[in-house]
């Protein structure tokens, strides 16, 4: 079984994400982080972020987006790769 995603870590609160368009839908679960964190979006087309009890929305290359500690989150796929960089505060 492939790995959901591949990490490069860069320092203890940086890392980059490289979710790979052969991710099936299913791999996407809703989760929480124990921290919070800020993501910024380097790669991906369509791919969106819906947190617990709100609407998806679409995932803006170049933009940061917050994920506050304990929230319910998940990914939804896309095209192509999405590549993300995560910084946990």
């Amino acid at each position: 079984m492939e790995e959901k995603y591949t990490d490069v870590i860069v320092d203890n609160h940086t890392k980059y994400r490289l979710f790979k368009d052969t991710i099936e839908d299913g791999e996407l679960l809703w989760h929480h982080d124990k921290r919070d964190r800020t993501i910024r979006i380097f790669n991906g087309k369509d791919w969106k972020l819906q947190f617990d009890d709100q609407l998806p929305f679409v995932l803006e290359e170049g933009t940061d987006y917050q994920i506050p500690n304990h929230i319910y989150h998940r990914l939804i796929k896309g095209k192509g790769d999405l590549i993300i960089r995560i910084k946990e505060n």
